[in-house]
This record gives C-alpha cells, sequence and structure tokens, in this order.
C-alpha cells in the first residue's frame, strides 16, 4: 500500500486540471460501476472557479441539460422537482433518458447540477426504475456531503 500525503482540510482529492474551460482551475472525477448491476453507474464531478461570480457563470453556461438536449434530443431531458432542502446556491435535479413506460416519473438516468459559491458539481446516477422522489433523496444526501467537505 502506497503513503498519500495529508490532505488538507476542505481540499480537494487528486484534483487534475480542466482543459475545455479557461475559467475552470482543477477538476475531480469519481466514476463507478458495480459489476454484479452493470447497469447501474455513479458518476460525481467538481469543477472549482476562480470565483463565485466565474462558477455562477459557469453554472448556468455549462448547465449540462443543454449539451443532453444536443446529444440525446430534446425530448430526453425533463426536469424535476428537488424534494428537500438543500445547502447549494443553486441546484436543479433532471431525468437524462426518456422515461420508461408505464411508469410515470420514473427515469432510468438523473443528473443533480449545483454550484457551491465558487465550486459546480455534478452527479449523474442511472439505476432502471429509479424514481425523481428517490433520486431527490440521494441529492440531499450528496448535497450535505459537499456542503460538509466544503465548510472544511
Amino acid at each position: 500500500m502506497q503513503d498519500r500525503p495529508a490532505r488538507q482540510r476542505g481540499a480537494l482529492p487528486e484534483l487534475e486540471k480542466d482543459g475545455p474551460s479557461r475559467d475552470a482551475g482543477a477538476l475531480a472525477v469519481r466514476r463507478w460501476q458495480p459489476v454484479e448491476r452493470p447497469r447501474d453507474e455513479l458518476e460525481q464531478a467538481i469543477t472549482v472557479h476562480r470565483s463565485g461570480f466565474a462558477a455562477l457563470y459557469g453554472y448556468y453556461a455549462g448547465d449540462p441539460r443543454i449539451n443532453d438536449r444536443e446529444d440525446f434530443g430534446d425530448g430526453s431531458v425533463h426536469d424535476a422537482p428537488l424534494a428537500v432542502g438543500v445547502e447549494a446556491d443553486q441546484a436543479l435535479i433532471y431525468c437524462r433518458e426518456i422515461p420508461q413506460p408505464g411508469r410515470p416519473g420514473s427515469c432510468g438516468g438523473w443528473v443533480y447540477w449545483a454550484r457551491y459559491g465558487s465550486y459546480t458539481v455534478k452527479m449523474f446516477y442511472r439505476e432502471p426504475g429509479l424514481d425523481a422522489g428517490r433520486f431527490s433523496r440521494i441529492a440531499g444526501q450528496f448535497d450535505a456531503k459537499v456542503a460538509r467537505f466544503l465548510a472544511g
């Protein structure tokens, strides 16, 4: 096992420079896909911006719904209410895939997009049959962890 350097409180782990955006200072991405359930997937990305104003611009200009509509068609993005309170300055959730027939309100792929001060955060979670209420609770738990981590 390799020794890891001590992490400063509130510092992001294992940052990589974000190439495409001049404004973004760093990007941390983590992705999981269980072997026993290959259709399930979780991806989390955190981008650090130069300032809260730059992050606000990044939040609106980098809204992932824009790319998802271009990549998958207008009918592939369905906004949903965020049914829990969050610490983020701005936040939204949406379904990234066409809802499943016979299951209104359910969706296979959900996105949580948020801004915390000078950070933008995206979480993509895919689990067949996951509904908006359950994903909203998952997003709320993720929000609480991000808020605690950034508070240091």
